[in-house]
């Protein structure tokens, strides 16, 4: 009940914003500011084939709901905030109702400083997007305690950006300060090669403890070729506190391909894993004592009635096969996993000025 009357409010100091937006004498107090919201709704079916059995599901499901905005305190100075009231969580419909990102940026010269709780930059392109455009995370990614408290620093070097995170340890707390006995390092970079055709992310992220290395590297390459934009990740993550226990590892090598019409952007997603439990217990992906190799395969299609404008319907349809192991959803005897999905997906601002 308490969820319902904060997503309440919230919606209510929405069109209470906008009411004022409308109003030609109001004056934003700051430069370079927005406020947005995004999000995508969804009706989905699911059919699992079991042996000779099939198990069906159908339901509607607010994948994403976010409130955000960024604007310039003094020169150089900018302050951001994110809230997230839905989330798509381990391949479910959950309310996430907690802040993602709090904190203040400075950029001086080439250099960028930002403190706070803000994203980890992973190497895989599928993190670069908001939640509501992710149809489907890898399993690598899938779950991953992005958001975190702590300090970046970056350096830009022309189209270039390196840059390392100090944060608090990953224990996969959504609060905003989630103190840990170990800090977790992470170093990044995002390029820009061929004048932008090629964008590329590349991490390795660390903490040790108590004799135990545990880790995350990643790469990402965005490509746009004419009409054809295509994401190619790979990356492995072993032992993370929050997502994995230290005798779990799982690699995963997720491919997208979307081509654009003016108004029909039909592609597909393919995400292959490898998953190692060298556990004594069964861990969300797989029994113990277990390793394997699964598959997902996604084809979809976007229809955006507006040029230029982030408003899309969809549809989608998915398999999941499952390896020696079991998915988030299967049982260690399920065969496969169909989904169909179709929905919405939306993101405007509410307020925007922008220089």
């Amino acid at each position: 009940m308490t969820k319902l009357k904060v997503i309440v409010i919230g919606l209510l100091s929405i069109l209470s914003v906008s009411s004022v937006k409308g109003q030609d004498n109001f004056k934003v107090p700051f430069d370079n500011f927005y406020l947005n919201i995004d999000g995508r709704v969804e009706y989905q079916n699911s059919s699992i084939k079991n042996g000779g059995s099939t198990q069906k599901s159908m339901g509607f499901y607010t994948r994403s709901l976010i409130l955000q905005t960024d604007f310039e305190i003094y020169k150089g100075l900018s302050a951001f905030y994110r809230q997230e009231f839905a989330g798509y969580i381990n391949g479910g419909d959950g309310l996430a109702n907690h802040i993602n990102m709090l904190g203040l940026r400075y950029r001086y010269n080439n250099w960028t400083f930002v403190a706070g709780k803000q994203a980890l930059v992973n190497g895989a392109y599928e993190c670069f997007y908001l939640p509501g455009d992710v149809y489907e995370y890898s399993d690598m990614n899938n779950g991953f305690p992005v958001w975190q408290t702590g300090l970046t620093v970056a350096h830009h070097f022309g189209k270039q950006e390196f840059g390392v995170q100090m944060v608090n340890g990953l224990d996969g707390s959504p609060n905003l300060m989630s103190a840990s006995d170990r800090l977790y390092y992470n170093f990044y970079w995002c390029g820009n090669l061929m004048d932008g055709k090629i964008l590329t992310r590349f991490n390795f992220g660390s903490h040790y403890e108590k004799g135990v290395s545990r880790y995350t590297t990643e790469l990402g390459l965005h490509w746009t070729l004419g009409r054809l934009i295509m994401d190619s990740d790979i990356g492995y993550v072993h032992g993370l506190t929050g997502l994995l226990p230290k005798e779990v590892s799982i690699m995963s090598a997720p491919l997208q391909c979307q081509y654009s019409f003016t108004h029909i952007r039909p592609g597909f997603k393919y995400i292959p894993s490898y998953v190692k439990n060298d556990t004594n217990e069964p861990f969300r992906f797989m029994s113990a004592k277990k390793e394997g190799f699964r598959q997902q395969l996604l084809l979809f299609v976007d229809y955006f009635p507006w040029e230029k404008k982030n408003f899309h319907l969809f549809c989608l349809g998915s398999i999941l096969a499952d390896g020696e192991y079991a998915g988030p959803i299967l049982s260690s005897n399920n065969e496969a996993l169909f989904r169909f999905r179709a929905g919405i997906k939306f993101g405007f601002d509410l307020f925007s000025k922008v220089h």
